[in-house]
């Protein structure tokens, strides 16, 4: 016989393997009352995954999805078929997916062989879901990047985005005892409700906003008092808008790119995001890139790209017009402290890096600086985190040695600037 096509979970017996089975009480009804209408295996691993790894019954989400896939069940069969679940990976077993099968595992929970599949279409599909899965967390990174502006991801009726927004709040870790109360599919509701309104009205962008938006919705819905006293409300919310932009709720908002403008853009040959140059818009609107780090045209879709106008830290704002001290042009200037402002506390009072003469004041820290454009600041802090600014590139000198720097500032300084004429 062939398999009907999944369309539900059997969610009874996913709740009654020994992995979900051992979780608490409270998180199992809160579980099972999440997973009530699901009928997709990743939806359903969203949902189970973060119980699943706190209680140490989980090495990874990608264990979750599999034991979930297993309870996958198919649609209607023909009259007398029945179909059962798809194996587990080998050596994957239900009781710990953490751990490897025992002998005794086999014996007690044996399973029927895979279906065989097409080696060059099984091949295929996987490829084509690491390459998405790839894509996906680049697009998570970009979200969560330092000054990034968010926008909430069109997920069609304003329904299917209250259900949306839903889900996301309910696979919370931090918010699962809104969904112990045997209320949880109604409380989430109310509260997706609420978000959607708050953020239609306020048109929140930086992470810190909608992270703050996440809080007054759980105060206005008198929800504060119910979670976990040990943590508060504001890190709660953060770590649920953290969440929302790792799961693509939250997305980096598009812009229209012009010639010239520095982008962030995916390179598919080691599928990670790289800095480039919009070299042309085309007539078609896709847009001509050129990657700063290897000198390789491309072409890609606006939605294939990544502004990076606030990348840099945010607070280092417009501070009028002057020569950059990076690529020299005659343009309005921003301030970069080669001590990035998070930093301060690990070398307030102690030693500075080495090679930077000064004393570890807060004088000090607040103007040891550049005077520099707003692309090269984006560059700057491109390259690498504000740990490793701190510690391997706190001079000009050390920045200008870059490869990446140095490209992007060798093209810099060829560039007429719409702010005023190059030096």
């Amino acid at each position: 016989c062939i398999s009907s096509p999944i369309t539900a979970m059997d969610v009874p017996s996913l709740l009654a393997s020994p992995s979900v089975a051992a979780l608490d009480e409270a998180v199992r009804g809160f579980v099972a009352e999440a997973l009530a209408g699901v009928s997709d295996a990743e939806e359903a691993a969203d949902i189970l995954a973060p119980f699943l790894l706190d209680a140490g019954l989980a090495d990874d989400e990608a264990k979750a999805l599999e034991l979930c896939k297993h309870f996958a069940t198919a649609a209607a069969p023909a009259a007398g078929y029945v179909a059962a679940p798809p194996p587990l990976p080998a050596g994957l077993a239900l009781g710990a997916l953490g751990r490897q099968a025992t002998p005794e595992d086999t014996e007690e929970e044996a399973l029927p062989a895979p279906a065989q599949v097409a080696p060059s279409a099984a091949a295929k599909g996987s490829r084509s879901s690491a390459s998405r899965k790839s894509a996906q967390a680049a697009a998570a990174e970009a979200a969560l990047a330092p000054g990034a502006r968010l926008e909430l991801k069109d997920g069609g009726s304003e329904d299917d985005m209250a259900a949306a927004v839903a889900r996301a709040l309910r696979a919370c870790p931090e918010l699962d005892i809104l969904g112990a109360e045997g209320r949880g599919a109604e409380t989430f509701s109310l509260l997706a409700a609420s978000f959607l309104a708050y953020s239609a009205e306020r048109s929140p962008e930086r992470l810190q906003q909608w992270a703050a938006l996440i809080q007054e919705v759980l105060e206005d819905a008198g929800t504060a008092a119910k979670i976990d006293e040990e943590e508060d409300l504001a890190s709660i919310a953060q770590k649920a808008a953290a969440h929302f932009a790792r799961k693509g709720l939250l997305q980096v908002k598009k812009k229209t790119c012009e010639p010239g403008e520095l982008v962030l853009a995916f390179l598919p040959e080691d599928e990670s995001w790289h800095p480039a140059i919009v070299d042309a818009v085309l007539e078609s609107g896709r847009l001509k890139l050129i990657f700063i780090e290897y000198g390789k045209p491309q072409e890609a879709d606006a939605d294939e790209v990544r502004a990076l106008e606030d990348v840099a830290e945010e607070g280092d704002g417009d501070v009028g017009e002057g020569d950059c001290q990076m690529c020299e042009r005659r343009i309005h200037l921003t301030f970069h402290h080669l001590i990035p402002k998070d930093k301060h506390p690990t070398y307030l009072g102690k030693r500075l890096p080495k090679g930077i003469e000064g004393e570890p004041t807060r004088c000090f820290l607040n103007t040891y600086g550049l005077m520099i454009c707003r692309q090269c600041h984006n560059t700057v802090h491109n390259i690498a985190n504000n740990e490793v600014l701190a510690a391997d590139y706190n001079t000009l000198d050390k920045l200008l040695a870059h490869p990446t720097i140095a490209r992007w500032v060798d093209y810099a300084k060829k560039q007429r600037c719409t702010s005023g004429r190059n030096r």
